[in-house]
């Protein structure tokens, strides 16, 4: 991946919570779906199914990124 798909992947893990599809009752930052992320019109994110691809990408290895903290990324 470039510089900017990770990016990307990173942002979404950051602020997408994948689940079942109930609502969510939290006030957790990561709390938005991947149809709410989409909807945020966010250039290059502006659709689900490009939400869902940068999320499944993220490296189940790596933890999800905390928003504002991008440190450990693999783009460094």
């Amino acid at each position: 991946m470039t510089a900017s798909e990770w990016k990307r992947a990173a942002i979404v893990r950051a602020f997408v919570q994948k689940g079942n599809g109930r609502p969510r009752n939290d006030e957790s930052v990561k709390s938005l779906t991947l149809s709410d992320f989409a909807k945020l019109g966010i250039v290059g994110l502006s659709s689900r199914p490009t939400v869902q691809r940068y999320y499944d990408t993220w490296p189940d290895s790596l933890p999800d990124p905390e928003p504002g903290n991008l440190a450990g990324i693999p783009w460094k």
